[in-house]
């Protein structure tokens, strides 16, 4: 009996400590093969890392460039920026200032249309395919500064490189996820210079949009005005030092819907935004005007623009009325009394003479909805855009419109008192991408040579940040 335990005691030890090793070999087999493929993966980064070295030119500044910005060259200096005055529409009265001579700005009757792309999945040649060969004249891209304040070099890099592909405008959105007065002087160093090695590097303007919606309560260095204009002449003064291919682009956000919440009165910079000094932000106040950083740090303006008419009951976005787009910029807003604060485009594009652009919109279109189909979202795009198209061409209203940009993208986000899936593109359905081009018309210059909705196809760019059509 005593040694049949001692027989089973020593199986279950001996079957211990072979299961033990079998474990350790499974844990050291596991371990190398994770290093295995580390390794390997390391290779392939490397290696993708390296060719990208090559197909940028390499580490040197202007190595391989399309353009050289040679400030002994007196067509790298731009033009002066001058305008023309133009009777008004009749509905306002108002007279226009035309503007011509601006960083990036194109000649007089050439309107641009862009897109921003999703670079996860998308690219610039690709919209261009789907647009039947079609290059969008501007790609744009927003990037984020963290609190290291490091610029990724090598993604405005790729950004750049895609958009040169297709002959187009960069538009680059910075977004600093930081207060401005904490940024460093490297910071602005790095970013000029970036900026002045890619304009040489693929050929390719940059309108750089800095703190975008800078009057908005969403972002770090929002509705901060003192540190917001200082940050802004900053960046001006050195860039300009650099090159003229890139402008730089004021951009906040329609302000009928101003100040998107609650400001405390312990708030910084709260008597600067308290415009008509009654001790409360809000609507009445001005959502512009403190921003402002000043005409001749300013190159282009723009304002974000997008349809927000969600309803809650369908889960889907209505038309938009047809004078839509023009109440967000001149005016009344509707639910809020007449300010002389709500004029965007007279106060600011009109009184400067600045071009001006849409560097973000869209009418978005839930395909998720009750009820969808595709026929239902052409026919909401197509109220959008046909509006867009009108102000091209009735050059009453807003004749230095020059540039939309689509927000080419699909997006899970808040829609209403909900979330939804918002489709904002214009291209990836055949049936969306058709109608935007039925629309157009004879604005395509593609089709009629006199059109005025011009593609990159047409265009060239000189050192001094002129745009030359071919």
């Amino acid at each position: 009996m005593a040694d049949s335990r001692r027989q089973f005691c020593g199986f279950l030890f001996w079957s211990k400590a072979f299961l033990a090793l079998l474990i350790v070999c499974g844990l050291l087999g596991f371990e190398s093969w994770q290093v295995y493929t580390l390794r390997v993966q390391g290779l392939k980064n490397q290696k993708a890392k390296d060719d990208f070295s090559k197909l940028v030119g390499g580490p040197d500044v202007g190595q391989g460039a399309k353009i050289t910005i040679d400030p002994t060259n007196t067509q790298c200096l731009g033009d002066t920026p001058s305008f023309t005055n133009v009777t008004g529409s009749a509905a306002t009265g108002l007279n226009h200032a035309i503007s011509a001579g601006n960083r990036v700005e194109p000649p007089a009757g050439v309107k641009l249309f862009g897109f921003a792309v999703d670079f996860s999945f998308d690219t610039p040649a690709k919209i261009a395919t789907r647009l039947g060969g079609r290059n969008p004249s501007v790609i744009a891209a927003f990037l984020t500064i963290l609190g290291d304040f490091a610029i990724d070099e090598n993604m405005i890099n790729w950004f750049a490189q895609q958009t040169g592909l297709v002959n187009g405008i960069l538009e680059l959105t910075i977004v600093p996820n930081v207060t401005l007065d904490t940024l460093p002087d490297r910071f602005y160093n790095n970013l000029t210079d970036i900026l002045y090695r890619v304009n040489q590097r693929y050929a390719c303007p940059v309108i750089l949009r800095y703190a975008h919606e800078m009057n908005g309560n969403w972002n770090y260095y929002g509705q901060r005005p003192t540190a917001y204009i200082a940050s802004w002449r900053k960046l001006a003064n050195l860039l300009r030092q650099k090159t003229n291919m890139t402008a730089l682009m004021w951009a906040p956000n329609p302000g009928s819907g101003y100040p998107y919440g609650t400001v405390a009165k312990t708030s910084v910079d709260f008597s600067i935004l308290d415009s008509n000094k009654d001790g409360v932000i809000d609507v009445t106040d001005d959502p512009y005007g403190p921003y402002w950083p000043g005409a001749q740090y300013v190159d282009w303006i723009g304002i974000s623009m997008y349809n927000y008419n969600f309803n809650d009951t369908l889960g889907q976005y209505a038309n938009v009325a047809s004078t839509y787009i023009q109440e967000q910029l001149s005016g009344p807003w509707t639910g809020v009394a007449t300010s002389p604060y709500q004029n965007f485009y007279v106060r600011f594009v009109d009184t400067y003479a600045k071009p001006f652009a849409f560097p973000e919109s869209g009418s978005p279109y839930v395909p998720t909805a009750t009820g969808y189909t595709v026929a239902a979202e052409v026919a909401n795009k197509r109220v959008w855009w046909n509006q867009i198209f009108n102000f091209f061409t009735d050059q009453t209203l807003y004749p230095n419109l020059k540039l939309v940009v689509n927000f080419e993208e699909t997006k899970y986000e808040n829609a209403g008192n909900s979330f939804a899936t918002k489709d904002f593109t214009l291209t990836n359905k055949t049936a969306v991408a058709s109608a935007f081009l039925t629309d157009m018309g004879t604005l395509d210059r593609s089709t009629n040579a006199k059109g005025t909705l011009t593609w990159a196809n047409y265009l060239n760019y000189t050192c001094g940040g002129k745009i030359v059509v071919k």
